[in-house]
Order: structure tokens, then C-alpha cells, then sequence
């Protein structure tokens, strides 16, 4: 007779893998039909978008795009061997002006083919970007970062539904954007590897309120944020308190100080401006 062991589930680990070829107007439009339109990332990285334009023009090793002081612009340079030594030689420049795209000389013969060029990449995000919205929607979701150099992430339950939401609209939006999922247990060894990156995350924060706090140089509105990270902290805390069945009395203790902290701070303000 088989005996059926029902695995109860506290949570999943979640990374990515992403393609810097992910179109803006996709992904907004996949993040509007879920009701997070706000999640898109900045796109109006002019600089970058413009040297990403003339690299798709000028592919070749030998030319080299440098930037210009005090524009968005680059100068583009051609390399060159001669003996011994390297020759360069200015081919010409390219910049924006209000907006618009110049080059010197004006007609210069590229200036079309990188203005199409640019008008393309000025909708195209990066995967660093991406990157970075998943990291913003994990941390809402009450994520925890499982590598210090990010990237690798545990989210509670709770949390599934949404996060596969979010990760269908950036597939959806690239189908080299792929971001993979493993269901965790609630067994000891994998509770306590959240526990110990949940306190590492915590305590760290926590060590960065304290020293500004200690330096007493912050004013009334930013006292204010301070103290208002130390109760998203002493939150955090709980939340995971509950998920994880075991009690983290020294992390609430030390949010609950960092927080007194502040609030006293705020009081020693308030009487000094008055």
C-alpha cells in the first residue's frame, strides 16, 4: 500500500535571464493589461540610446565612438595602423540638440542611417533595466535577496500570483526574457537559509539607519523617512515571522530601537526650530 506525502510549500526561489532587446511599447502595454503600468522603467536614456545607434552603424572595432564634454553627443573615430604605431583620425561627430539629432559635417552621409537607427534604440530597454523592475517588484512583494550580489530571490506564497503576472508581461514582451521559478518547502534547512538572508538584508539597513542617525545631521523630513524605513523594516520582519513559524525577537528589537531613534530625533528638531 502506498502511503501519499502531502509537501506543504512556504514559498519559491526565483532568478532571470534577460535580453537588452526588450521594446518599451510591448512591455507597457503588457504591464497595462495587468494594472502596473507604473512599473515601466525610464526610457529616455538619450545618451546611451544614441551611442547604442551609431555602434549598430559603425560595428567595426576600429572605429571608436567617444563621448563629447558638456552634449549628449560622440565623436567618431576612426583607428588606424601605421608601422609601429596607431593613427587616429575624427570622422566626424554626432549630437542632440533640443531633441534633435545633429552631425558636423551636416551631411555627413551616415546622419539618416543613425537618426532611424536612434529613433529605434530610443525605445528599446536594456536588461539592466529589467533587471532592476524585478528587483523593485520582488522588494514590494516582500522578496528577499538570497545573493548578495542580487539577482536570486525567495518570495513568500502570497506573493505567486502577482510575481508570475509581472514575469508573463516581460516574457511576453521578449521571448529571450526568461525567468524561472522552484517552489521551496518548509523544511528546516531551507527555512533557515531564509532566515539567515532575511537578517542579513535586515541588519545591514538597519547598520545604515543607525550611522546616519548617529551623525545628526539630517533634517526633520529626512529623520521622517527614516523612521519610516525602520517600521517597513520592523513589518518585514514580522511578516516573516509568521511565514517562517519562528520568532526574530533581536531584528524587531533592533528596528523598534532604530525607530525610537528617529522619532526622538524628530522631537530634538521640532524643538529647535521653534
Amino acid at each position: 500500500m502506498s502511503v501519499e506525502k502531502k509537501v506543504q510549500f512556504n514559498g519559491f526561489t526565483t532568478f532571470w535571464g534577460l535580453t537588452d532587446r526588450t521594446n518599451a511599447d510591448t512591455l507597457r502595454e503588457n504591464l497595462d493589461a495587468i494594472g502596473l503600468g507604473d512599473l515601466l522603467p525610464d526610457v529616455r536614456d538619450d545618451g546611451p540610446a544614441l551611442k547604442r545607434a551609431i555602434r549598430r552603424y559603425y560595428p567595426g572595432k576600429h572605429t571608436l565612438v567617444r563621448e563629447l564634454p558638456g552634449i549628449v553627443g560622440f565623436a567618431v573615430v576612426q583607428e588606424e595602423t601605421a608601422g609601429a604605431e596607431m593613427e587616429y583620425e575624427e570622422e566626424f561627430r554626432v549630437g542632440l540638440a533640443d531633441g534633435m539629432l545633429f552631425t558636423n559635417p551636416m551631411d555627413h552621409p551616415s546622419r539618416e542611417g543613425i537618426r532611424a537607427a536612434y529613433q529605434e534604440e530610443k525605445n528599446i530597454i536594456p536588461a539592466a533595466k529589467i533587471g532592476g523592475l524585478l528587483v523593485r517588484v520582488a522588494n514590494r512583494l516582500s522578496g528577499i535577496r538570497l545573493r548578495p550580489t542580487g539577482g536570486f530571490y525567495w518570495l513568500p506564497n502570497t506573493s505567486r500570483d502577482t510575481w508570475e503576472q509581472v514575469c508573463g508581461a516581460v516574457e511576453a514582451s521578449n521571448r529571450e526574457n526568461v525567468i524561472w521559478h522552484m517552489r521551496t518547502t518548509t523544511d528546516e534547512r531551507t527555512v533557515d537559509a531564509v532566515c539567515d538572508s532575511l537578517t542579513i538584508q535586515v541588519e545591514s539597513r538597519l547598520e545604515k539607519l543607525e550611522e546616519e542617525l548617529a551623525e545628526g545631521a539630517l533634517g526633520e523630513r529626512a529623520l521622517r523617512t527614516r523612521e519610516n524605513e525602520a517600521q517597513e523594516l520592523d513589518a518585514l520582519v514580522k511578516t516573516y515571522e509568521g511565514i517562517l513559524g519562528k520568532t526574530l525577537k533581536g531584528l524587531r528589537a533592533r528596528a523598534d530601537a532604530v525607530e525610537q531613534s528617529a522619532c526622538l530625533a524628530i522631537l530634538e528638531a521640532s524643538v529647535a526650530v521653534a
